[in-house]
């Protein structure tokens, strides 16, 4: 299952997501799969790439439904280098079982 197949991140624009190559990219997706899947809320999934400057962490902040649609909000934090970046997510199951990122929360 892939959390972010669908989705599109390009609304991480400038930020440390732009700087990661493709383990670092693997590392987060992983992070968001696990968080997507906890049992509960607020479960840190933290991941770190040896081989990059590249971490983060993931959590999950809330369940709810959109359109009869299991839905998550995700906390997202990512960090390369000192170039550190955090927002809220939003991702709904779809139909074919894979979660598509909806995009960034914009309720204050």
């Amino acid at each position: 299952m892939s959390a972010y197949a669908a989705g599109d991140f390009k609304v991480m624009r400038d930020n440390p997501f732009t700087r990661f190559n493709a383990a670092d990219q693997a590392l987060l997706q992983a992070s968001i799969d696990k968080a997507l899947l906890a049992e509960a809320e607020g479960q840190e999934q933290a991941w770190k790439n040896d081989k990059s400057r590249a971490s983060g962490a993931v959590w999950g902040l809330a369940r709810y439904q959109d359109k009869g649609q299991a839905c998550r909000k995700l906390r997202v934090r990512n960090q390369f280098g000192k170039m550190i970046s955090e927002g809220v997510f939003n991702f709904c199951k779809q139909p074919n079982g894979e979660w598509k990122l909806l995009g960034p929360d914009l309720e204050p």
